[in-house]
């Protein structure tokens, strides 16, 4: 018998607390890519998983960016209700993949 166990998480910023199913960067250590890019690389693992926490981020702000710039309707979603945000988003999503 095989069992899969898969985890989530929430890729979160500094601010949000360290709990079960977030996973924030170290606080303690440099975090943006331009720090990185003016400096040597990572030394220790604190600054690896920091350094790529802070790749991930980048990556996922650019992909909203571009569904954005393709679905000119996500940029004004707060004018519908809840409701028919999601039904966009999934409408959106499903046409984005196809």
């Amino acid at each position: 018998m095989l069992f899969v166990i898969t985890y989530k998480y929430y890729l979160v910023d500094v601010g949000y607390p360290n709990e079960y199913g977030y996973l924030d960067p170290y606080k303690s250590e440099r975090y943006h890519l331009q720090d990185f890019r003016r400096c040597r690389q990572p030394r220790n693992r604190q600054e690896v998983f920091t350094h790529t926490h802070s790749s991930l981020r980048n990556v996922i702000k650019r992909s909203f960016g571009v569904w954005k710039q393709r679905w000119r309707i996500l940029q004004n979603m707060y004018t519908y209700p809840y409701k028919t945000q999601v039904e966009i988003l999934a409408a959106s999503m499903a046409l984005q993949q196809y």
